[in-house]
């Protein structure tokens, strides 16, 4: 059946149990005794079809029906509308009472709200669980995820009174319970606000993880600095080995650096292997972005440069000096130049080049 908009001016048709012809139920002409936002479209197809009109009296779309909406404010509706209306159950005063909670709200949205199972009684009770004013939106979210006043009370009880509508859908998504903040001030942490719950939830960060962290001196931790550890595979593991080869105390933004910039444990030791000295979490993530690799070092090293920092080795890869390069320049000034000539010639070569 092709949905039409028809004027709900039935409401002037005689009572539902009278017999109706079509002409009955088709829309009034601009001449009957209604308001002017009630008058018939005189465009063609404004007249109920048979099969609409075989499908209202089958669903129960009846003239008192019709009556009752026009007096909510519904003054012009779809057959298919109506007809959905009726199957599901959903009466004029299901509408009124919707309408006191939303205003005026779409026959469809009252149709949706009864296929989800909102109902007036069940807005109250959120209402009353100190849930501010929602949308409609908000509401068939709320029930399609299973949020319950129960729910909303015990997070006001635990300290979160301010919960609005989306927040609340974002906690039941993602599992989150009071419980889980308590844990985390029971740990020493800060109250966490409902983000810091929901992001610690999503990337599997509990206190006990943090204890881990704690256990091991890893200092600057909140729940973001957490959450980043989780989320760049900080591993307790990978904070012992770094630690073990120097990097102690180690801070949560050091060990997110490392893992960054892929700074391995592997990778820092055989950098101490080649004496490279000093050797910081910066200096380790600064060797690998600008592309000081182990072979690098040892080219150097053979060239008689030994113990150079890693300021050093990040100053001649900048500056694009290849062990070649030194070879040559070394060669034709009958010494083994220093770093900070060999940097100063290829700063000249390239300015020499432009």
């Amino acid at each position: 059946m092709e949905a039409q908009a028809i004027a709900l001016a039935i409401a002037a048709a005689p009572p539902a149990d009278t017999e109706e012809s079509e002409d009955d139920l088709a829309p009034a002409p601009a001449a009957a005794p209604v308001p002017p936002e009630l008058e018939a479209d005189p465009a063609p197809g404004n007249r109920l079809t048979a099969e609409e009109l075989v499908a209202f009296r089958i669903h129960g779309v009846t003239p008192e029906f019709l009556r009752e909406l026009t007096a909510l404010g519904y003054t012009r509706a779809s057959s298919d509308d109506l007809v959905a209306l009726r199957i599901h159950g959903v009466s004029a005063a299901d509408i009124g009472d919707f309408q006191k909670v939303f205003g005026k709200i779409s026959l469809q949205r009252s149709v949706s709200f009864r296929i989800h199972g909102v109902t007036p009684a069940w807005l109250r009770e959120l209402s009353s669980a100190g849930l501010p004013r929602i949308s409609p939106d908000q509401a068939e979210a709320l029930r399609i995820h299973g949020v319950t006043a129960d729910s909303l009370r015990r997070f006001r009880e635990a300290g979160y009174k301010e919960l609005t509508a989306d927040q609340a859908i974002a906690l039941r998504i993602h599992g989150v319970d009071p419980i889980d903040a308590a844990a985390w001030t029971a740990a020493g942490f800060a109250q966490p606000g409902i983000d810091e719950l929901v992001s610690t939830r999503i990337h599997g960060v509990d206190a006990r993880f943090a204890g881990e962290m704690r256990a091991e001196g890893v200092t600057g931790l909140d729940l973001e600095e957490l959450v980043s550890l989780r989320i760049h595979g900080v591993t307790v593991p990978f904070v012992r080995e770094m630690k073990a080869l120097g990097f102690s105390p180690l801070s949560a933004d050091d060990a997110v650096t490392l893992r960054i910039h892929g700074v391995t444990p592997d990778f820092v030791r055989r950098m101490q292997g080649l004496q490279v000295t000093p050797l910081s979490p910066d200096d380790a993530a600064s060797l690998v972005i600008h592309g000081v690799t182990l072979e690098f070092v040892a080219a150097f090293r053979a060239l008689g440069y030994t113990g150079l920092s890693a300021d050093d080795l990040t100053s001649l890869r900048i500056h694009g000096v290849t062990p070649d390069q030194a070879r040559a320049w070394n060669r034709d000034a009958g010494a083994r130049l220093s770093v900070d000539d060999l940097v100063e010639i290829g700063i000249e070569g390239r300015r020499r080049s432009k």
